[in-house]
């Protein structure tokens, strides 16, 4: 029987403590508490699989897209498609930003980094917010003026 326990149990287990507790089913037997660890492992070698393939998929249309647009502003010299194409540039830069958080991600626990690397594509999505935050205070700032 698989158990997710949360997060707290789950170190405990995984420090060597004999007894987990689950917030469903109280406590849990080192047997069980380790079948919650390598659930939870699993759930996360998953979603990080999706997660690489995602970005993978998002490096390759970004790059297509400013490549078709690149080409579109060299036939056309219009300022439009070249604006376009800004935009296409800093998508690419975006999905390889994010690939890299992905994949830094995926590290294994280390002496530094005890459970893990995952947060570092939390804190990579909240660099991006933040700059398009900024990029929406230009632009409103712009057109107030």
């Amino acid at each position: 029987m698989k158990i997710i326990c949360n997060v707290f149990a789950q170190n405990q287990c995984l420090n060597g403590i004999k007894k987990c507790v689950s917030p469903i089913k109280g406590d849990l037997g080192m047997s069980e508490a380790m079948t919650a660890s390598r659930a939870t492992q699993e759930y996360r070698t998953t979603s990080l699989a999706w997660a690489q393939a995602a970005t993978r998929l998002a490096v390759i249309a970004s790059f297509i897209l400013a490549v078709l647009k690149l080409l579109a502003w060299l036939v056309t010299g219009s300022a439009a498609v070249l604006g376009s194409l800004a935009d296409s540039g800093l998508d690419l830069f975006g999905s390889l930003v994010a690939a890299g958080a992905v994949r830094y991600a995926a590290l294994p626990p280390d002496d530094n980094h005890r459970f893990g690397h995952h947060k570092a594509e939390a804190l990579t999505a909240l660099g991006q917010v933040a700059l398009i935050a900024a990029s929406a205070a230009r632009v409103a700032w712009d057109s107030i003026q």
